[in-house]
């Protein structure tokens, strides 16, 4: 997320300028040639309209592209909105990269605990009052003092944070004022640089219909983990019956871009 949405922001600032895309790629290649990604994936028709021209002008510079994906290069972008116009970048990128899948690996290396910090993240059930004002306790130090904070992305867009604190560095948040409206990358991108703790409150089940608050959803774990922001969150069931796989459930045809169909989900809940 974070490095599309820099290359927009270049195209922006080069908008008029010949062969934007090429300058946009030379740039990236002279900060360094190989070019690393985590959890790629193509989830915005934005994002996917300009994929392939930006790669094969990564490529013509000398860049070198390592990633790590929960799709195979073919099933990029499944059923996104006009997913025709990005195919053409799919036999490019199979073409550049050599493919190894661990789907057949004994370990789920998303299960694995990289981090055994007591204070690096709590989840907590929800109705555990006395675990989020103990976690609350442990990480701010005192009584918080709140304020509302109005942050701006990069790209001028107003982030709001109803319930902050400055000077620890704290903001709380529900569910739904970070998940359920119209909020995506670059919020959380600004919400994981101004603040060093995030407590998450009100998270409820999730499931294959409710596909947009759960992107959302996993956009800002994803976003706040880079950051290694501390995050605390109350949820209504513990992480691994937080989504629900339902199969039979019916989804809106817009909605296919998301998350996808079911090759995105691990093997016990597509099962």
């Amino acid at each position: 997320h974070e490095f599309m949405l820099d290359v927009h922001r270049r195209l922006h600032e080069l908008k008029g300028a010949n062969e934007p895309l090429r300058r946009v790629a030379d740039d990236i290649v002279d900060r360094g040639w190989l070019v690393c990604f985590d959890e790629f994936q193509v989830t915005d028709i934005a994002d996917a309209l300009v994929m392939k021209q930006l790669f094969e002008e990564l490529f013509a510079a000398g860049g070198v592209v390592v990633a790590t994906s929960n799709r195979a290069p073919c099933d990029l972008y499944a059923n996104g909105i006009q997913r025709q116009l990005f195919l053409p970048f799919i036999p490019l990128l199979e073409a550049r990269c050599i493919v190894h899948s661990i789907e057949d690996s004994k370990t789920d290396y998303r299960l694995a605990i990289g981090n055994t910090s007591e204070s690096a993240h709590i989840y907590l059930q929800e109705g555990d009052d006395q675990g989020w004002n103990e976690a609350q306790r442990r990480l701010i130090g005192r009584t918080p003092r709140i304020v509302k904070v109005e942050l701006k992305t990069a790209s001028g867009r107003l982030v709001k944070a109803p319930r902050a604190d400055l000077n620890a560095r704290a903001a709380w948040f529900s569910f739904d004022e970070l998940c359920g409206g119209n909020t995506g990358a670059s919020d959380f991108l600004c919400l994981a640089g101004a603040f060093d703790v995030i407590f998450l409150d009100q998270v409820p089940t999730l499931d294959m219909r409710d596909l947009n608050r759960t992107r959302r959803f996993i956009t800002l774990i994803d976003a706040l983990y880079e950051a290694n922001v501390i995050v605390v969150i109350r949820a209504a069931a513990e992480p691994s019956r937080l989504f629900v796989a339902d199969k039979n459930a019916v989804l809106d045809e817009g909605h296919g871009d998301l998350i996808g169909d079911a090759t995105y989900l691990h093997k016990g809940a597509r099962d």
